[in-house]
């Protein structure tokens, strides 16, 4: 058995069978071919920072990619094309979009994980979705060994969502992601947290670095050290419900936010449902607790189990539902 659970964010969780390092598209090749002659499961990790790996561990083969590598495919006078590995820290990619200027993802500054990743859960935050700028993805095929490009509308991305997160699709292997991203000024600070923070110093035409540095102050004021104890971030997507359902809710909770999604469907957010409704902000159970800075983030000291992460997830989804008759749905993956 070797390390699984350990190497995730949370810390918490059981072994894998074996874990093998992708750092190239042969390497893939020949361990595909390994788990498909021995008929072994697998699971392909990025930086860890999405998922629960359960107490039982992983039967099977982890996949940890490390697929580097970042160049301009494409550039004119008012955009540019970047591919990258599906091994790249993210963080860093937006750090070095940031150095040259190069707009579209600054407001997904600190967002734990890798490259790969972001297409696939269509990672998102204040005002912006890795969906806005991907042009295009290279996948493997690992029933049939191909490689291959996917469109972004064969992507099919949703909130949160997309073609490889769905059932039957996970045999599709993001090797690298093409972004497509544009060198003239386009700030995206009307998200409330964004804007607040330039209101309050008094910036008025905040520059690139600037929203960078912003959402950094931003996100750190919202989430735990990762050095002293675990999360995989935002637990839960933060439910998408009618207008006429918003209206029946938003009378029983009078100040209920919502922000229009598409037509006759809005988003609530789930942190004010969980502070506001439930009372659930910082409540602990078990080693576990909802953070007190943002109680859609979930978090557990080192020596908790996954059992009592679970454990207090299943709490707060009833305690939710009894009180709005929202099911609300996880965004961290359970494994194993």
């Amino acid at each position: 058995m070797e390390r699984f659970g350990q190497d995730t964010t949370f810390r918490i969780g059981g072994d894998a069978s074996r874990v093998a390092f992708i750092d190239s598209l042969p390497t893939l090749k020949h361990e595909f071919s390994r788990v498909k002659e021995n008929g072994e499961p697998f699971f392909v990790l990025g930086g860890g920072s999405n998922l629960l790996v359960l107490d039982s561990g992983f039967a099977g083969a982890v996949f940890k990619m490390g697929i580097r590598g970042t160049e301009i495919i494409h550039e004119d006078s008012s955009s540019v094309v970047v591919k990258v590995g599906a091994g790249e820290v993210w963080d860093e990619f937006v750090a070095w979009t940031v150095e040259r200027e190069f707009w579209g993802i600054e407001n997904l500054s600190c967002i734990p994980g890798t490259v790969g990743a972001a297409p696939v859960q269509n990672i998102g935050a204040y005002g912006v979705e890795a969906k806005d700028v991907i042009e295009s993805v290279e996948v493997f095929n690992a029933k049939t060994g191909e490689v291959s490009k996917m469109t972004h509308d064969e992507c099919s991305f949703g909130y949160r969502d997309s073609f490889f997160k769905r059932q039957g699709n996970k045999h599709f292997v993001v090797i690298s992601v093409a972004f497509k991203l544009t060198k003239i000024p386009q700030p995206n600070v009307g998200y409330k947290d964004v804007a607040s923070f330039f209101t309050e110093r008094e910036i008025k035409n905040p520059g690139i670095i600037d929203i960078r540095s912003a959402i950094v102050v931003i996100r750190s004021a919202k989430f735990p050290n990762l050095n002293k104890e675990g999360t995989a971030g935002s637990f839960w997507k933060n439910p998408v419900v009618s207008n006429s359902e918003y209206e029946r809710l938003v009378t029983l909770y009078p100040g209920l936010p919502a922000f229009p999604t598409s037509p006759g469907y809005v988003k609530v957010p789930l942190a004010w449902i969980l502070d506001n409704v439930c009372g659930l902000k910082g409540y602990t159970q078990d080693g576990v607790r909802l953070f007190e800075k943002q109680p859609l983030v979930l978090v557990a000291q080192f020596n908790a189990r996954a059992e009592d992460v679970v454990g207090l997830a299943k709490k707060v989804e009833l305690a939710v539902f009894s009180k709005t008759q929202i099911q609300i749905e996880r965004e961290v993956e359970y494994v194993g």
